[in-house]
């Protein structure tokens, strides 16, 4: 890239809480898993701990009554552009042509979407609902971004599993460096949902013989960022000096930088993880959510910036696959 990226604003919400100053009062005194998914399965129904997210603030950049037919998907990543935006300093709405918006998803709308399946299943497709058939759609929470914050640049919905987030951020500088837009609006947005935590027991229980031991803990929450081009904004919390997608034997890291990985307990990804046993994991506080480089990436700035140093920062996030996304960050 000819001009790197600055990164002008953050906005996250999660199981830590809402805002900046509460990942950082996290990263002093972790909290642990702040609720409890259902699992639906036999005659009682069990609960999982589980990462939780409140959105009731939303209401703070938002009239009520554009919120009415929103999701609560849509409600999670509204409320983490919206951070961003503010701290980056923007109006709110935006009222902008010349800013583009990338959403992140893994899961995509997992409420919606099985609540559109039950209504098939109960009065049969003739009679299936269209509302929560167009806020099934992983792009709905985009959508309602663009909508909600009058934001009329190009808009786009990235779905990897783990590479969404890489895949995001390659996508925004791309825009950036090409002159599409002015900004971007990029963030990571995924949900709870008890089908989730059905599959969980499924896959991981004790009592299922062909389960392996997870030690992953179900999360849901956004991450946004408000990314401009370097050479026409201060870059607030550092620089974005590029996004990649590789394969774990190619991975080089930099001794100069903070390694942190994207380890949050799964055992198909453990082996690979194990080959960097010295990186750093924010996972603890935020959860398992297949976009959480992400949050990595947030966490990891946000620490940096309290040793007022200047220092590197490389996030890795990986699938079975040996697939892995890297993120190399700097700090001005």
């Amino acid at each position: 890239m000819s001009d790197k990226t600055a990164i002008c604003g953050l906005g996250m919400i999660g199981g830590f809480g809402e805002g900046n100053t509460a990942a950082l009062q996290s990263l002093s005194q972790p909290r642990g898993p702040n609720g409890r998914v259902p699992v639906q399965y036999g005659a009682d129904v069990p609960t999982l701990p589980a990462y939780v997210a409140d959105v009731a603030s939303l209401e703070r950049f938002l009239h009520k009554r554009l919120l009415r037919r929103v999701n609560r998907y849509s409600k999670m990543a509204l409320l983490g552009a919206c951070l961003a935006l503010e701290d980056a300093q923007y109006a709110i709405p935006v009222d902008s042509d010349r800013m583009g918006v990338i959403v992140a998803s893994g899961y995509g709308a997992l409420s919606t979407t099985f609540a559109f399946l039950d209504s098939m299943i109960d009065d049969g497709d003739a009679l299936a609902s269209p509302l929560l058939f167009s806020n099934s759609v992983h792009s709905s929470a985009a959508s309602h971004i663009t909508i909600c914050l009058n934001i009329r640049g190009p808009s786009l919905t990235v779905s990897q599993f783990e590479m969404s987030g890489v895949a995001a951020l390659m996508t925004a500088q791309q825009w950036l460096a090409r002159g599409v837009v002015d900004a971007v609006l990029v963030g990571a947005v995924e949900e709870l949902n008890t089908v989730t935590g059905y599959c969980y027991t499924q896959f991981y229980s004790p009592n299922t013989v062909s389960s392996t031991e997870s030690k992953a803990i179900m999360g849901e929450g956004a991450c946004f960022f408000l990314l401009r081009r370097a050479s026409d904004a201060a870059a607030r919390y550092g620089l974005l000096e590029r996004a990649n997608w590789l394969h774990v034997n190619n991975v080089a890291v930099l001794p100069e930088a903070m390694l942190v990985c994207g380890d949050d307990g799964h055992p198909c990804c453990a082996a690979h993880y194990a080959r960097f046993p010295h990186a750093v994991s924010f996972a603890r506080h935020y959860g398992s959510l297949p976009s959480g480089q992400l949050f990595d990436a947030a966490f990891a700035l946000i620490a940096a910036q309290q040793k007022r140093q200047p220092t590197k920062i490389q996030v890795i996030k990986m699938d079975k696959d040996g697939n892995v996304g890297e993120v190399m960050l700097s700090m001005s």
